[in-house]
This record gives C-alpha cells, sequence and structure tokens, in this order.
C-alpha cells in the first residue's frame, strides 16, 4: 500500500474513532462474557463501503439453539441528498438469514430540500445445528453498515440473543 493511501487511511481512521461513541451491555475489559444475550451501540459517522460498526461476542455458541441479531441504524439527514443505508450481520464470518442484509432505498421521501430521516431495521437469525462450527465456540456477532452519502452520522444498534428452539 502507497505511503499516501497508509496516510489516508489513517486521517480517516482517526476522524471516525474521534468523532464517534460506542456503549455496550459488557464494556471493555469485558472479563466474563455474556452467555445469552448482548447489546452494543454506536454513534459517528458511516462510510459509503461496508464497514464493521458493531461488534458483540457471547461467550459459545450451543447446540439446540438458534442466535437472533436485531440490527438498526438510523440517520437523521440534514441534507437534501437521497441516502441508501444497507445493514448486513454475520456470525464468526458466516452470513445470518436473511442473507443479502436489509436496505433502506431513497430516505428522502419529504422531496429535494426538506429534512428528512431514514431508518434500517432487521431481524437476522442463525441456527447453531445447521453451523456446527459455532457450537461450543465463542460467538462474534458482527453487523456492517454502510450508505452512499460519505461520512453521515449515524445512530445504531444491536441485540444479541442465544434462544432455544
Amino acid at each position: 500500500m502507497s505511503r499516501i493511501a497508509l496516510t489516508l487511511s489513517a486521517a480517516v481512521l482517526g476522524l471516525a474513532a474521534s468523532s464517534s461513541f460506542a456503549a455496550d451491555s459488557c464494556p471493555a475489559p469485558c472479563l466474563k462474557l455474556p452467555t445469552k444475550s448482548r447489546y452494543v451501540s454506536y454513534q459517528g459517522p458511516l462510510t459509503w463501503s461496508l464497514t464493521p460498526i458493531l461488534v458483540g461476542t457471547l461467550a459459545k455458541g450451543k447446540a439446540k439453539n438458534v442466535i437472533v441479531v436485531e440490527g438498526s441504524v438510523f440517520a437523521p439527514l440534514i441534507v437534501p441528498t437521497p441516502i441508501d443505508l444497507i445493514i448486513d450481520v454475520d456470525v464468526n464470518g458466516i452470513g445470518m438469514e436473511p442473507s443479502g442484509g436489509y436496505s433502506g432505498m431513497d430516505c428522502t421521501a419529504g422531496g429535494i430540500g426538506v429534512p428528512s430521516r431514514c431508518t434500517v431495521t432487521g431481524t437476522f437469525w442463525l441456527d447453531i445445528d445447521q453451523n456446527p462450527s459455532l457450537n461450543g465456540v465463542p460467538l462474534t456477532v458482527t453487523l456492517q453498515a454502510k450508505n452512499t452519502v460519505p461520512l453521515v452520522s449515524v445512530n445504531a444498534s444491536m441485540s444479541i440473543r442465544l434462544e432455544k428452539k
């Protein structure tokens, strides 16, 4: 990677880190991972490429259980530019159902010049029995999001639950 690209990447990451806020039901250092549920949130910029903005880990997957994730990203628009928010979720790199994530198309329903807002919310799930590589290991859930307007500030939240079938 070129020196210019590294400097630019560091500047963008520094901007995101300095102007963002995250909350977690098991704040760092999370010495004992939760077994049944975890809740995380994020406030800050969102880029135009699919970027992990929320991550939460449960202690371990168990047979005869389903991992359920509810995720939401909200962008209070103050510009009259159409925006397309997209969210997708995976656990340990395995895409959750429904595959392909959720999208909110053209969230400026109020029209040109009218402030609007955009919210994309989805419920994702994955059966541990159908994915045996998740049984007995920590479950790291990642919510990724992107939009069509660079660095729009968003509020995002994710709840993770391990439920018996």
